[in-house]
């Protein structure tokens, strides 16, 4: 089976590369009725969570190496956004957009960052609509190119949002850290797709805390609609008729930074959170089927948690630190019955090494002695075993 065909916390700069979360529970105490309607649930990450390699949970790993060539030297791959028979991504500080084939060779990469009316000043958020690729800078406009990076249209906003996404019903913008209209504050506002009519959501105060900015989207695709985690929040919402509705709860109870308070609006110093242990950020990735957390905490760095939303059943998924079996999945999004991410070249073998030859293989023209020979991370295509199982 080896040949196959086929997470920035501004102050500074930190990134937050990311990762999801679930709560421990019986298996039969989940009911499907509440998984088809997205009905609120809040998952306990600090109790009697079992601990587990991703290694414990791959059934399957398909490996696609990402061709390096001097216009494809990637730092990092996070979202991955598929279209067609092609990926489209974001890597590096350059405001670069690549575009590889499923097999891993560089079709195309562009970058249009510049002071031109049809360039970008800087990528806050990237999402596809078709083929197209939609990107919003900050505060100012959300602008439109073929994958060959040629501009196509775009459009002014009135707002300042944190981040923006384009769905299936229009525009959605964070306005955490924004006024809307003044002295009017709404952490979510959703307009139409021609910017008329408009749907002020999840009422605020005045923000008065610190500001911190992620490169990880408070803003993600969920069936026809979108979800929002804002920064420094435990809860994920749901946008359904009309209203912004909490689907997701995870809870960290006393070790959750801002138990009890709105995340940020405490006025107090920076350095108390980033010197704390208490877990004071999320972020998450959620599909109908699973959904996977990121906590980030000040000083003891980040834990990672899985959860089979279908049966309730959750998992802390453990990473070694040690440099002779170390491996770091990063999760892009989740498939049908697993998910697609990237892993670090030279991470490659200790995983593979945790596996049987059987459970792993590579996209054709990839082989392990290309992928140690580079830099490039590679993509990781996982089927999970039955939750059961784990």
């Amino acid at each position: 089976m080896h040949t196959h065909k086929s997470l920035v916390a501004l102050l500074g700069i930190v990134f937050l590369v990311f990762s999801c979360s679930s709560t421990p529970s019986k298996e039969d105490d989940f009911t499907e009725q509440s998984l088809s309607s997205d009905e609120f649930v809040s998952y306990k990450l600090t109790e009697g969570v079992p601990k587990l390699k991703w290694s414990d949970v791959i059934d399957e790993i398909e490996i696609t190496r990402l061709e390096e060539t001097e216009a494809s030297l990637l730092s990092y791959v996070r979202d991955v956004h598929p279209v067609g028979e092609k990926m489209v991504f974001v890597s590096g500080n350059e405001s670069d957009v690549f575009v590889f084939s499923q097999t891993g060779e560089l079709v195309t990469k562009f970058n249009r960052k510049g002071e031109g009316p049809e360039d970008y000043q800087n990528i806050q958020s990237l999402w596809l609509e078709g083929d197209t690729v939609s990107i919003y800078s900050r505060g100012m406009y959300i602008k439109r190119y073929s994958l060959a990076g040629e501009f196509i249209s775009e459009t002014k906003l009135n707002y300042d949002p944190g981040h923006a996404l384009g769905f299936e019903g229009g525009y959605a913008f964070d306005m955490f850290f924004s006024a809307v209209d003044d002295s009017l504050f709404n952490n979510v506002v959703v307009q139409d797709k021609q910017l008329f009519d408009r749907k002020l959501l999840l009422p605020a105060e005045r923000f008065t805390g610190f500001n911190i900015f992620t490169s990880n989207s408070t803003l993600a695709k969920y069936k026809s609609s979108f979800l929002y985690q804002r920064i420094m929040s435990d809860t994920v919402y749901m946008f359904a008729d009309s209203i912004m509705k909490p689907m997701i709860h995870f809870d960290l109870d006393q070790k959750w930074f801002w138990k009890g308070q709105d995340g940020g609006s405490n006025n107090g110093d920076i350095n108390e959170v980033f010197n704390s242990e208490l877990f004071w950020n999320q972020t998450t990735k959620v599909s109908s089927e699973f959904a996977y957390v990121m906590a980030w905490s000040g000083t003891e760095g980040t834990r990672k948690f899985l959860v089979d939303r279908r049966i309730n059943k959750i998992i802390e998924v453990q990473e070694s630190v040690n440099d002779e079996d170390k491996y770091y999945i990063t999760v892009s999004h989740f498939t049908d019955d697993g998910l697609l991410g990237s892993i670090g070249s030279l991470d490659v073998a200790n995983l593979l090494n945790e596996l049987s030859e059987e459970q792993w293989s590579f996209t054709e023209g990839t082989t392990l002695e290309e992928i140690e020979s580079s830099e490039n991370p590679v993509l990781v295509k996982v089927k999970f075993k039955e939750s059961a199982e784990w």
